[in-house]
Order: C-alpha cells, then structure tokens, then sequence
C-alpha cells in the first residue's frame, strides 16, 4: 500500500503556497476596497463642492453680488449659481436689511428681487450701508496700495539724495487681491474706477 502522507518539506511547501494564495487574495481585497473607496470620496467631495453653502466674507464681499447671482446667474444645466439660502445667511450678517428686501428673500420672489436691483443700478435706491462700506474700504486700500507703489517707483528714478528726482509715470495698478473682483467692477460702474485692462485700475481724471 502506497503512503498517503506528505513528508515535511511537502507539507511546507504546500503551506508556502497557501499562505501566498491567501495573501494575494488579501491584497487584491484592499485595492479593491481602497479603490471602491477612493471613488466614493471623489463623488462626495464633488457633491459637496456643489452644494456647499456659499460662504460669504462680510469684510470683503458685496451683499448685492449674491443677490444678483440669485436673480440671475445661472449654471449650464440651470441651476442657480446662488441660493435663496446663500442670501439669507449673507444678509443675516450684513446688518440692517431693508424690509422689502428681507420679504422678496424670504418668499423667494425673484421678480421683486429683480426690482429692486434694477433700482440699485440705475440709481433710484441707494445701495446697502454695508455694500457702500465696502467700496469704501475697498477704495482707502486701493489708493493706498497706488500711493505706495509711486513713492516706490518715485525711489529708483530718484538719481541720488540731492537730485529733485522724477515723477512715476504710473497711473494705474493691480488692486488689492483680498477683495474678489466683483468690487472692483462695481467700482468702475460706478465711474469711482477706471479699468485699464489686463487686471489694471485707474483713478479717473480728476
């Protein structure tokens, strides 16, 4: 009768095997999952993106440039490039709201909404006390930010401490970059700027 065990080096080597079999079979188990997941991941950083909530800097950005891309603005497949819920949170840190604009936000009317934007751009309503301190802030920084990029320019064409130096020639720079460029434009359709292209603004003759 023929032997049916293994000897030692047999049975190793069969355990050998298994073992390895077992680990790549782990292995592909974790790419698998590790790549199942990296996929879930980027669905879900791309819905959030998406959907996220607006955050919108009090500081820095204008009340009406959410408003107009509430009433407006849209994505290629048509939905709104702002939320009704992105306006009322800017507006719950804005201050003082005029009333008839907390009711066209509130009831989601865009042609009340529409109205009163129309009456802000062709000047038959002032803007918001918070929307008008931004320009201004913004303004201040921008003719600080020209003042001293002259003085500096001014320096190098100074030809020593005795000379009466030479005047810059710059009339115009980039403005500051911690306000977005929808203030900037707001500004040059107000004529308080004048946009000389490529990212440049000037003051206006005076």
């Amino acid at each position: 009768m023929g032997c049916e065990c293994s000897s030692p080096s047999e049975r190793g080597g069969e355990g050998r095997a298994a073992r390895d079999a077992q680990s790549r079979a782990a292995l592909t188990g974790r790419l698998q999952e590790r790549e199942r997941v990296g996929q879930l991941q980027g669905v879900t950083a791309a819905r959030t993106v998406w959907y996220a909530p607006r955050v919108f800097d009090p500081q820095m950005e204008l009340l009406l440039t959410v408003l107009v891309a509430v009433a407006d603005g849209t994505h290629s497949d048509g939905q709104p490039a702002a939320s009704w819920a992105d306006a009322q949170a800017a507006m719950a840190v804005c201050g003082e709201i005029e009333e008839d604009l907390e009711l066209a936000v509130s009831a989601q009317d865009v042609d009340e909404l529409r109205s009163i934007l129309e009456q802000w751009f062709c000047g038959k309503r002032y803007l918001l006390e918070h929307d008008r301190d931004v320009l201004k802030r913004a303004m201040k920084a921008y003719r600080k930010s020209l003042k001293v990029t002259v003085l500096a320019d001014e320096s190098t064409l100074g030809g020593g401490p005795m000379s009466s130096g030479r005047k810059s020639t710059i009339v115009g720079i980039r403005p500051p970059d911690r306000y977005p460029s929808s203030v900037w434009k707001e500004l040059v359709r107000q004529g308080r700027l004048l946009d000389a292209m490529q990212g440049l603004y000037e003051l206006p003759p005076e």
